[in-house]
């Protein structure tokens, strides 16, 4: 299937051409390469002796079909290890898993299954550390892993590609390979909503000019502003969520299309590999690509909300409402007083390359009949472009947007401008029972007759207020009151971006809490490690203290969760919408029940509240505890 470039060496773990190789000099030679000259051995390609149970020395995996080789310009086209190399740790941990499965169905002793299992991770380190020898006839990194393994076994080597197919061992490469990608691009993407909501807390009151159209349309906050785009970001992180849930299945089983008649267990190899499930359907499974195609759009998607918000920066610096760090500009080679923002620019650029990776593979799927085609080859390089474009651009942005100095007191300036409070000021003749259609003409001919007598809002005299029916109306034309009477959650005001801001950590906590794309495995967390502790929120005129936890897992369904709690002690009414089982880990609790019945616990004991469950909760003193909750589902009795 994917064929190998010649020239090819490996440099940390990542293929590296040599440049077009002429006939005369076999791919994966010379001192660029690292590797051994493998032909040196055995004479030229083609010759000699066949390995021991497989192919003759420089011959595919597939050559004893043929009795002529490929063309020159046929292998140059097919070469594909200059980049499928980077499966080689994907493909090792794979090609494990089906030694474990031909043990099990019978075919492979356990001892012949432990020395398939070294040999592989032989190769796999040596490929990692640029030792390993490339063969000419090594079509792509599948082959050369099973090529090496032979030459270390024999005849066992051989044995190893029974009940497979290079069409089943490379999707399922690619979803291992991609499940690790996501996880990576997701923790940046957490990283770069902790620093927006980190300065929208820092600048939760700063206020600034709102735009639609890219002109001036009313008075919002900073903060308010940066956590637009930290909520656009939230939903990336549930896009790579969703695609990693439906790119969890394991295609290993599936053979070329139509399985094998080994009596393998693609179920059992699935758990091997960490998958939710194995393939519903052998066919689907050596076809599809829309898993990949989906990680592509995410990436795309989220590559645009990075552009979007460094256009925002760029815009914001080149109005001097803000300025970029010098370790995030770059200069010009002519012109010595610049100060670029090229970090910005860039990040800016990237999401027409992140797009395009989209649709190359878009292209190639569209009309492509099912089974495998060697069309398909050609979903890894805009795969591997779109992950490292993003794992550049993301750093480069969190630290960017991090260190950028905005200017309050600019912004301030710009938000004066008395025509941002034109729907503040049709809005107040609303409150006085003009309909708004009415307010709306009203206040538009207003602005029309003062901009011809060469006037603004706030050249209006208080008669002329009185006169238009709004007493004192000058006092709408204030920065400050006009965010504070946009207090509606999810709006401008200071309270409501702190608001979001808890809401957004909250949100990130609970991500990190379940895991990384809710991955199923076992655990151990220490009660005394220092944890991420996220704020509770009070409700407004509550008195208790205030609470921090630690939500260490959530069910995909939302219904189970467990986690820390602490907090100062404290005195209130007790009655859970939900089940929860609570280990306290310190402090002492005094509970009283509605018969008066007094309960106290302290550490190690445990305390159970079904839901419904009324009682006091006296704490006397810092309490910390280990809780599970359970939420029943809707309508249950």
């Amino acid at each position: 299937m994917e064929p190998a470039a010649p020239g090819v060496g490996v440099e940390a773990g990542r293929a590296v051409t040599t440049g077009r190789d002429d006939e005369a000099a076999p791919p994966g030679t010379g001192a660029d390469a690292g590797t051994a000259d493998p032909a040196s051995a055995g004479g030229p390609p083609g010759t000699g002796a066949s390995r021991a149970g497989g192919a003759r020395p420089g011959e595919p995996l597939w050559g004893g079909r043929f009795g002529t080789p490929p063309a020159p310009e046929a292998r140059a086209l097919g070469r594909s290890l200059a980049f499928d190399v980077r499966l080689a740790a994907q493909d090792v941990e794979a090609s494990v898993a089906h030694a474990r499965a031909l043990e099990a169905a019978g075919l492979l002793t356990a001892e012949e299954a432990a020395r398939l299992e070294g040999a592989l991770r032989e190769v796999g380190a040596e490929i990692a550390e640029g030792r390993f020898a490339f063969d000419p006839a090594d079509e792509d990194v599948h082959s050369a892993i099973e090529r090496g393994v032979t030459e270390r076994l024999g005849e066992l080597g051989a044995r190893l590609h029974a009940g497979r197919s290079r069409n089943d061992l490379v999707a399922t490469d690619v979803r291992l390979w991609m499940r690790e990608a996501s996880r990576r691009v997701g923790g940046l993407v957490r990283m770069l909503v902790r620093t927006l909501a980190a300065r929208a807390r820092e600048h939760a009151a700063t206020v600034m000019p709102g735009t639609t159209h890219g002109r001036p349309a009313q008075v919002v906050t900073l903060g308010h502003h940066l956590l637009a785009h930290a909520w656009a970001l939230l939903r990336d992180l549930g896009r790579l969520e969703d695609q990693a849930r439906r790119a969890a299945a394991s295609p290993l089983g599936a053979g070329a299309l139509a399985t094998s008649t080994l009596g393998l267990d693609p179920a059992a190899t699935a758990r091997r590999l960490g998958f939710d499930r194995p393939f519903g359907n052998s066919i689907d499974a050596v076809s599809d690509r829309d898993a990949v195609q989906e990680l592509l759009a995410c990436c795309a998607i989220l590559g645009t909300h990075c552009s979007r918000l460094a256009a925002d920066a760029i815009r914001w610096s080149e109005l001097g409402w803000a300025e970029v760090d010098e370790a995030y500009a770059t200069g010009s080679s002519m012109m010595p007083q610049k100060r670029n923002p090229d970090v910005l620019e860039l990040a800016r650029g990237k999401a027409g390359r992140l797009a395009a990776a989209f649709q190359s593979l878009a292209t190639v799927l569209a009309g492509l009949p099912l089974g495998y085609h060697r069309d398909l080859q050609e979903d890894k390089e805009p795969l591997f472009d779109a992950v490292d474009t993003l794992e550049l651009v993301l750093p480069a942005l969190i630290g960017c947007l991090g260190t950028l100095r905005f200017d309050p007191a600019a912004m301030r300036a710009a938000a004066l401008a008395p025509e941002l409070y034109a729907t503040d000021v049709a809005e107040a003749l609303v409150r006085t029972g003009v309909p708004f259609r009415e307010a709306h003409r009203r206040v538009g001919e207003l602005l029309r007759r003062l901009e011809t007598e060469g006037r603004t809002l706030r050249d209006l005299t208080a008669a002329e207020w009185a006169a238009f029916g709004l007493e004192g109306g000058g006092a709408l034309l204030d920065p400050d009151r006009s965010v504070r009477a946009r207090a509606i959650p999810g709006g401008p005001a200071p309270q409501s971006v702190l608001a979001q801001v808890d809401a957004i950590e909250a949100a990130l906590a609970m991500r990190e809490g379940m895991g990384e794309h809710h991955e199923t495995k076992v655990r151990v967390v220490e009660a005394d490690a220092a944890h991420d502790w996220q704020r509770i929120p009070v409700p407004e005129g509550d008195q208790a203290p205030p609470g921090e936890e630690v939500v260490l897992f959530r069910a995909m369904d939302g219904r189970f969760s467990v986690g820390l709690w602490r907090r100062a002690p404290e005195e209130g009414p007790m009655e859970p919408p939900y089940h929860e089982m609570a280990i306290l880990l310190e402090g002492e609790v005094e509970l009283t029940l509605d018969d008066g019945t007094v309960l106290r616990a302290g550490p190690g004991d445990v305390i159970v509240a079904p839901k419904g469950a009324r009682a006091t909760w006296r704490s006397l003193s810092p309490v910390r505890k280990f809780w599970a909750i359970y939420r029943e589902p809707e309508g249950a009795p």
